[in-house]
């Protein structure tokens, strides 16, 4: 009977840990900028895939919008209803790709910028909490930014978005 004890707390231990390395997000709205500067260090090596696991998935939305039918109302629930998964990652993709485009032109090597800012706004939308933001960093002393749309999801803000790297006028 105690072997089945300790098996059971094993695997209840084992679960939680993996979850909370998998866990995607941040609780505080603050540390999203590192959490994205994070991600985007990984760019050179991200495929499509890789980037659609990073960030809220389709198949999350789905169970979001059922999970909170009643709260997020019956517009917002049609509309996520109605999204498919092609449509939704070939979105996603299309970020991706011209993200990577963009830093290709300015010769930007992921795993060698240096993390500099993120400011963001705060947003509700159909009693959703979220943020708007843009992550700054730095490569070969030239300044970037890329926007970072958050939502807030049982007390985790998940990455919906990144999208338009820009060059700063500086």
């Amino acid at each position: 009977m105690k072997k089945t004890y300790y098996i059971f707390i094993l695997v209840i231990t084992s679960t939680l840990f993996i979850a909370c390395q998998n866990a995607k997000g941040v609780e505080k709205v603050e540390d999203m900028g590192k959490y994205a500067f994070d991600i985007l260090k990984k760019f050179d090596k991200t495929s499509n895939e890789d980037y659609l696991k990073t960030i809220f998935t389709i198949e999350e939305i789905k169970e979001f919008g059922k999970n909170n039918a009643e709260k997020i109302g019956e517009k917002a629930t049609k509309q996520i209803a109605s999204l498919t998964a092609e449509d939704y990652n070939g979105r996603m993709e299309g970020d991706l790709t011209k993200i990577k485009k963009e830093a290709e032109k300015y010769g930007i090597v992921w795993n060698a910028i240096e993390y500099s800012d993120y400011t963001y706004e705060t947003k509700e939308e159909d009693n959703m909490n979220g943020t708007q933001g843009k992550i700054v960093f730095k490569h070969n002393d030239t300044t970037y930014t890329v926007n970072v749309s958050a939502l807030l999801i049982d007390d985790i803000y998940t990455i919906i978005r990144l999208n338009r790297l820009r060059k700063s006028a500086d």
